[in-house]
């Protein structure tokens, strides 16, 4: 189920992340793309929320990120020792499966006060020539994809608020990769079809339902019951 943050979070309309010294190679600045792309999509459809760089870790005290973001190798875990809950380890089952988990808080009505997001450090396509194709890194256009969707989940929408497939972007369950035979630089996700024309990401875009959804969470007043008096 979705879950909103903590209301002194969601009162700011805002979410800082915090990008971890796991990230190599292209990531910190695919990592920073992402941002600015997640802004922009907010802001093109008004979600009610936006996404900050962080300068310092999550921590126990709460005082530091809202949501870290870390790799970690195909198989591999990523303990993050210092969240709110005390220390919390994430698996990636596979080369192109990224996570996010995120941390409600039992004394506050399960909402949330932490995200974290694991990718993986070297996501896998399968590519080339007919005949000649090799497993190799995916290019930057799928990595940002990948972190689209995660700091979507990071908002506080779950696994069973994926996009439905008959009017897919970017937040679908499962994507197939559409890379390039000769330049990662122009990989793509396949994100499903619409209307009988396949949907590729970038560029990247976001259907009702999941536009929606983020809204519900930080646009809308929280619920308040009032109880009439008896006398």
């Amino acid at each position: 189920m979705a879950h909103r943050w903590l209301e002194n979070i969601r009162a700011t309309h805002q979410l800082s992340v915090f990008p971890g010294q796991s990230l190599t190679g292209s990531w910190p600045s695919v990592f920073n793309t992402a941002l600015q792309e997640f802004n922009k999509l907010s802001t093109a459809n008004n979600l009610g929320v936006t996404l900050t760089r962080a300068t310092a870790p999550v921590n126990r005290f709460l005082t530091g990120a809202n949501i870290q973001f870390e790799a970690a190798s195909t198989g591999s875990s990523f303990t993050f020792n210092d969240t709110f809950l005390g220390s919390q380890t994430v698996t990636l089952p596979s080369s192109f499966m990224a996570r996010t988990r995120p941390l409600p808080s039992p004394s506050n009505g399960d909402r949330l006060g932490q995200a974290l997001i694991l990718v993986p450090a070297i996501p896998k396509v399968t590519a080339g020539p007919t005949g000649q194709k090799v497993l190799r890194e995916a290019g930057d256009p799928i990595k940002l994809d990948l972190a689209i969707h995660e700091l979507i989940h990071a908002c506080g929408l779950d696994a069973e608020d994926h996009t439905p497939m008959s009017d897919p972007d970017v937040f679908v369950a499962t994507p197939d990769d559409d890379p390039d035979n000769t330049d990662p630089s122009k990989d793509r996700l396949d994100v499903g079809t619409k209307n009988g024309v396949h949907q590729k990401v970038p560029p990247l875009f976001l259907s009702g339902p999941t536009v929606v959804k983020i809204q519900l969470l930080w646009l809308v007043p929280n619920v308040r019951i009032h109880f009439p008096h008896t006398f």
